[in-house]
């Protein structure tokens, strides 16, 4: 696994941060309550290495999966990112049912902690990624920088 020499948590953080960026959104802060939070919930995925989201309603959540280790951090915050082409910011909805709630959550203006996790699933099935974020985001009928949000998130 590369990671470039820099902690897996300052390159989560990095990524999150140019994509706020963008937006002109305060920068998130590292959160060790949420990466821990992320990384237990990671570990018990780690036997199904499914995309399953916590029970948890306290934080927000993103889930990433990947067959091989080669993601790094950025890579899979671009991933979440790159949602963004499904977001319509004047009606503020995802198009077309397509998803953008990771990249909506990213960018939720009222986020400002996170923490992040991964593990290496059981049987070769691959590497799960969980970020925890809070105050969460997505909530229905609010939008990400402010303002109504039409449609439910997924």
């Amino acid at each position: 696994m590369k990671y470039t020499g820099k902690s897996l948590a300052s390159q989560f953080l990095y990524a999150h941060n140019k994509v706020r960026a963008k937006y002109y959104l305060p920068a998130l802060k590292w959160n060790r309550t949420l990466a821990r939070f992320a990384r237990h919930y990671a570990n018990t995925r780690q036997k199904d290495c499914l995309l399953e989201h916590s029970s948890n309603r306290v934080y927000g959540e993103n889930l990433f999966w990947s067959k091989y280790g080669h993601w790094t951090p950025a890579n899979v915050v671009k991933t979440w990112a790159d949602e963004s082409k499904y977001y319509d910011f004047q009606n503020n909805q995802c198009l077309d049912n397509q998803p953008c709630g990771h990249f909506t959550q990213i960018i939720w203006k009222s986020t400002t902690r996170l923490g992040c996790g991964r593990v290496q699933c059981l049987n070769n099935k691959g590497f799960l990624y969980v970020c925890a974020y809070d105050p969460p985001g997505n909530y229905y009928f609010e939008g990400p920088l402010g303002g109504r949000f039409k449609n439910s998130i997924v």
